[in-house]
């Protein structure tokens, strides 16, 4: 074999390698601390009959950077995308801000003080 055809075989099998089906979920976060438990103005925040002492907006974007569109049949029934905090943490709230492409069908469930997940409408 000399080294042309090494090359070649070479960028076939990249080729065939980068194009398989790929999954490639991902995410980013940004915080924004609106309450921390030094509040200077003596401020009280009562939220649903509990008071609140520290507060964070989280906002979170995931996407898949893959090569393949995910289904809802891509998430088992009963491991679905979830979003998880530390035990220490409540979640209050939690919403869907802007979803990419409104067909997609996506909601999310607050399911506990520090869990939520995401369904995808079946298609």
């Amino acid at each position: 074999m000399n080294y042309n055809t090494i090359v070649v075989l070479f960028v076939i099998i990249s080729i065939i390698i980068t194009s398989k089906t790929k999954y490639k979920l991902r995410f980013d976060a940004n915080y924004s601390s609106l309450i921390n438990k030094q509040n200077e103005n003596n401020t009280e925040i009562i939220y649903n009959g509990i008071k609140i002492s520290c507060l964070t907006i989280s906002k979170f974007v995931i996407w898949n950077a893959g090569t393949t569109t995910l289904l809802p049949t891509d998430f088992e029934k009963t491991d679905s995308l979830m979003i998880s905090i530390n035990d220490n943490y409540t979640i209050y709230d939690i919403k869907i801000l802007n979803e990419c492409n409104e067909i997609n069908g996506y909601s999310i469930n607050r399911l506990s003080d520090n869990k939520a997940n995401v369904n995808f409408k079946k298609h």
